[in-house]
């Protein structure tokens, strides 16, 4: 029978093995036959009675496999994130949330937590929703946390350069739909804006204007470059790709490039808003996350280890430090100064997206919030 001796913990990346000892969820199911033991019963043995063996039998016939997929988690990571997005839930009242952390340089994940989540020794006892982990399953619209990668794409593109100036009117119509920005409600003043300001108060009209330089065919190969409308590359099972409208719907109505430009009309997983940062903050490659780290033997010893995709270069070493540069004085001046540290580097982009109910928008948002560290590395 299997034992999970962290109870909840990390149970949304492990999974669990029902009564009968068949895999089921997480990497129990995505690396069944790595875990599967590979010493064969032995039958027909001479036995006691009493159903002992016999002493003629040679010790010899028995091996101990003591390898063991290693995981990239980090434990105490693992737990302090989880006990400071149940506090965080609790203070909002959210019904769900995650928190994961990447390395961005190979693709590790060091922490993977969902809130709620179910105790692997008691799986009978948890609702059937709680088993897949929906980081890697569940798409979203990300908002303003999507804003850094479309300058990026606009730097890329010739489109912009880095220190052009944009005019934000609060609100403008496009293809006879209104777009506002989120405080236009409060706040009606007209200005210029730098590009590193509309990322720092999350303009949503000065990114339309910035991305309406890029030519709507450009924008949307650009998004299929970074994987938008596929799906990543990963161990863990039952991943979900993204979802984009068709090109075709793309280039002839204007709203779509417009929304597209704040984040919203199009929808990603939250491992891959994950992935899509971590190559701003690695120089500009796309690296593939993933939580396991190979098989190991009772020494510690890595005796193997999955093939991984090489890293494939996206952005330009240069765009993607000028993209961090904008994200640290998000975090120093604007909607992200929740995030400072004293003596710390961050960067970081605030997302809050409406939550797409059918056809329509409704009263619920998704919130979250996207972190390089330290952003000087």
């Amino acid at each position: 029978e299997r034992s999970y001796p962290q109870n909840e913990l990390g149970a949304e990346v492990i999974g669990y093995c029902d009564w009968s000892h068949n895999a089921q969820a997480g990497i129990e199911l995505s690396q069944d036959k790595v875990l599967k033991n590979s010493v064969e019963a032995l039958s027909e043995m001479a036995r006691t009675g009493y159903g002992s063996l016999l002493p003629e039998v040679s010790p010899s016939l028995f091996r101990v496999d003591d390898n063991m997929v290693q995981l990239t988690l980090d434990l105490r990571l693992q737990r302090q994130a989880r006990q400071a997005l149940i506090e965080s839930m609790d203070k909002f009242s959210a019904k769900r949330g995650t928190v994961i952390v990447l390395d961005v340089n190979n693709g590790e994940i060091k922490t993977l937590v969902t809130v709620p989540t179910y105790n692997p020794n008691e799986f009978f006892k948890a609702p059937l929703e709680l088993f897949k982990c929906w980081p890697v399953t569940d798409m979203f619209e990300p908002g303003s946390t999507f804003k850094p990668i479309n300058v990026a794409i606009a730097l890329e593109t010739g489109a912009i350069k880095a220190n052009d100036v944009f005019y934000d009117e609060g609100h403008l119509t496009v293809g006879g739909w209104p777009v506002y920005n989120v405080d236009y409600k409060y706040d009606k003043t007209q200005r210029l804006l730098s590009v590193s300001e509309v990322l720092q108060r999350s303009s949503n009209v000065g990114m339309v204007h910035i991305m309406q330089r890029v030519a709507p065919k450009n924008f949307y190969k650009w998004l299929q470059k970074l994987g938008i409308g596929s799906r990543i590359q990963t161990d863990m099972p039952f991943i979900t790709g993204s979802l984009i409208k068709p090109l075709s719907v793309f280039t002839q109505y204007p709203i779509e490039q417009a929304t597209t430009a704040f984040g919203q009309g199009f929808a990603i997983t939250p491992i891959k808003l994950a992935q899509l940062h971590a190559a701003l903050a690695n120089g500009g490659n796309l690296v593939n996350p993933h939580v396991v780290k190979g098989l190991v033997n009772g020494n510690g010893e890595l005796l193997w280890a999955p093939q991984r995709d090489q890293p494939v270069r996206v952005f330009s070493q240069e765009t993607a430090k000028t993209i961090v540069g904008f994200m640290e004085k998000v975090v120093e001046q604007g909607t992200g100064k929740g995030a400072r540290l004293p003596g710390v580097r961050i960067a970081g982009k605030t997302g809050t997206a409406q939550k797409a109910v059918g056809r329509a928008y409704g009263n619920a948002f998704v919130t979250s919030f996207v972190a390089i560290y330290p952003a000087d590395q």
